[in-house]
């Protein structure tokens, strides 16, 4: 029964595969200006609590090696889970709210940079 096993599972998986595809055809699909956006952010947060982890304990310092791949998962899982969470029918509503908070995460961000920057207007109060 053990030779067998191989081939079954990859029978398997490649019966399924085909399955799970149609399984999402009734939920949204984000654009992939919103899911690089998303993928944007995670990377940033990830990246953030990283430097923030080594800060504090340096001999933690190995992990920046895994900072990009643990990231990258997930945002790929964030974005799954939002795929199937939102039905087709609120898709549109779904990604404008999405597309506007990164919006606001945008202008944090630059708002930040530029009174890094002590640009007129954000120069930081005393």
């Amino acid at each position: 029964m053990k030779t067998y096993l191989g081939p079954i599972l990859v029978l398997a998986v490649l019966l399924l595969l085909p399955a799970s595809s149609a399984m999402n055809a009734g939920f949204v699909d984000l654009p992939p200006q919103v899911e690089t956006g998303i993928t944007a952010v995670i990377v940033f947060g990830v990246s953030w609590l990283f430097v923030q982890l080594i800060n504090l304990i340096s001999w933690l310092a190995f992990l920046e090696q895994f900072k990009m791949p643990l990231a990258l998962a997930i945002s790929a899982q964030l974005i799954a889970w939002i795929e199937q969470l939102v039905p087709d029918a609120y898709g549109g509503v779904a990604i404008t709210g999405i597309v506007f908070l990164l919006a606001i995460l945008a202008l944090f961000g630059v708002g930040e940079q530029l009174r890094k920057m002590n640009a007129p207007g954000f120069r930081a109060r005393s």
